[in-house]
């Protein structure tokens, strides 16, 4: 018996779907995921392109299919700076100076002389792509309030961040700079996506108006670069378990935040280790735009330690007046004596701050600290990776 016309036009049109769209989009995906692959790792010379080949597979092998097209689609890795690339890293690796307390004129202008000397080996082989502004990738209570004052108030620099928000005018139809206690800020809220949408309609980044971009969105602010205005990517990182703790106790007085819950004051550390909502693995999330998601993969994890690796300055909440320094030598910036006295004064201030803030690790309960090390496993070995590998830049 002939089977029913119905099912004859079920197994045509399943075969169409399979042969005409699913195999096309299987093979189109597979293509996409390399050539976001290849963004990130591109070499900018012909002797890397044998080595980059190696490490293009066995970044596949390690991500499997974890990582999918849609996923790398979300990545301007072109709109970043490579900081592997030469013409990126030759900045000043200069230790930092303990000149700010000497009245010598004469090794002031030894310093001077040599500063000229560096900068103008610097401007031979900078990338012109490469503009002067740089993206800081700022995580919750890692020492992101003291850079961004030493950034506006000592080293006088123009930011954009949500401070901008609290003191300018955002819904302007133009950017303006506005003065502030804490230095001055373009009229461009970049830590949530309706600013930085309108960060990149008014051409935050050609208009030359910022020298520093703030936002602990990654993935969304990295949009508004491009391969013509390529930014300079750097973030400073806190061991994630004190960071952990750091939160509980700010969250549980700081009114002003947007995740601020009144519950905390009644709750103990062990209880805000152990709740289901406490944040986990926030760096691995965020790198790879897994923030939402459920849980995240260790081949998330090897994706987010090759983000750090080839596009961010790395630096450490715990040596903090060195980080700072360095910073300065790969922005090229050029602070002049009292600005170095401005950055050290801050610094000491806030490291003595800190110390008497809440309990050492040491004395934290073992019980607690095994929670926040099961929730943050990834993390944990991210920020070993890079403490390990990344910082400071060799």
């Amino acid at each position: 018996m002939a089977p029913p016309r119905n099912i004859l036009l079920v197994l045509f049109l399943t075969w169409t779907a399979v042969f005409y769209i699913i195999i096309p989009i299987f093979i189109l995906g597979n293509i996409d995921t390399v050539q976001a692959l290849e963004a990130i790792t591109e070499p900018e010379h012909e002797h890397e392109q044998g080595q980059d080949k190696n490490e293009k597979r066995h970044l596949l092998k390690l991500m499997g299919n974890e990582l999918t097209m849609d996923q790398l689609e979300r990545y301007p890795f072109t709109g970043l700076a490579d900081i592997m690339s030469p013409s990126v890293r030759t900045y000043n690796q200069t230790k930092y100076r303990q000149y700010i307390h000497d009245d010598d004129d004469e090794h002031d202008d030894e310093y001077d002389d040599d500063n000229n000397h560096q900068h103008q080996h610097q401007h031979q082989h900078q990338d012109p792509s490469v503009t002067s502004v740089g993206l800081y990738w700022q995580i919750p209570r890692s020492g992101g309030t003291t850079l961004k004052y030493v950034l506006g108030v000592c080293l006088e620099l123009t930011q954009a961040s949500r401070t901008s928000k609290d003191y300018c005018d955002v819904e302007r139809p133009d950017l303006h700079v506005c003065s502030t206690r804490f230095g001055k800020y373009v009229n461009a809220d970049t830590s949530d996506d309706y600013g930085i949408v309108r960060a990149h309609r008014l051409n935050l980044v050609p208009s030359q108006m910022v020298d520093v971009i703030v936002s602990s969105r990654f993935l969304h602010v990295s949009g508004l670069f491009d391969p013509y205005h390529r930014g300079k990517a750097f973030t400073i990182l806190r061991d994630p378990i004190e960071r952990a703790v750091s939160t509980f106790y700010y969250l549980r007085n700081a009114k002003w935040e947007r995740n601020y819950n009144a519950e905390f004051q009644n709750m103990t550390l062990l209880q805000y280790a152990t709740r289901e909502d406490t944040s986990s693995n926030w760096m691995t999330r965020w790198l790879t735009g897994k923030h939402s998601a459920p849980y995240v993969e260790p081949s998330d994890l090897h994706f987010a330690k090759e983000v750090l690796r080839r596009k961010f300055l790395v630096l450490l909440t715990s040596d903090m007046l060195q980080s700072v320094n360095t910073l300065i030598s790969y922005m090229n910036w050029e602070p002049d004596k009292s600005q170095y006295q401005c950055i050290q004064h801050n610094v000491d201030m806030v490291v003595k701050h800190n110390k008497s803030m809440h309990p050492k690790l040491i004395n934290i309960d073992p019980k607690v600290r095994q929670a926040l090390i099961q929730k943050n496993l990834l993390d944990i070995e991210l920020y070993d990776y890079a403490k390990e590998f990344l910082y400071p830049l060799a």
